[in-house]
């Protein structure tokens, strides 16, 4: 085996710590993106839980939601109740759309979208007064398209 002099040496030596700094840029590179999905899933699960504590002290919301739970339409609901149940749903369809979101951009897991406040209530966003709500609100002017289809398509199944 043949020796290697000085100038061999250093060359290998700077060759295995380039490769070992590249495995700790990888290692590195892993555990933040792992972090960072953590604190979206943990941030959904925060707005998901500050949106049920506020509407659980609620009356009217509770008044609202006993009657449509009940059969109730959105259109037998006043303008005011209206005006109401637009402010309450409408960030679970933001909480929605965050999930939406982040999973094109590769942030969470499709798996999400299956959870908590996600498409777990499919039962509310396929319901008869959130599907009318969803119509009266012109999604159109407050939803992205590609939002739109994805909502109409696999969350409340209308088209």
């Amino acid at each position: 085996m043949k020796k290697l002099d000085y100038g061999q040496m250093v060359s290998v030596l700077a060759n295995i710590g380039v490769i070992a700094g590249i495995l700790f840029l990888g290692f590195e590179i892993r555990q933040n993106t792992l972090i960072s999905r953590g604190a979206a899933v943990q941030s959904i699960a925060e707005q998901v839980n500050d949106w049920q504590i506020e509407m659980a002290s609620n009356d009217n919301w509770i008044r609202i939601q006993t009657f449509v739970n009940s059969g109730g339409t959105y259109a037998e609901l006043s303008e005011e109740d209206r005006t109401l149940y637009l402010y309450v749903v409408t960030p679970t369809v933001r909480i929605m759309e965050n999930r939406y979101r982040q999973v094109q951009l590769g942030i969470i897991d499709s798996s999400e979208l299956e959870v908590g406040g996600g498409k777990a209530n499919i039962y509310w966003y396929r319901s008869a007064h959130f599907i009318e709500f969803w119509h009266a609100s012109d999604p159109d002017i407050r939803w992205s398209p590609d939002f739109i289809e994805f909502m109409e398509t696999q969350v409340m199944a209308i088209r």
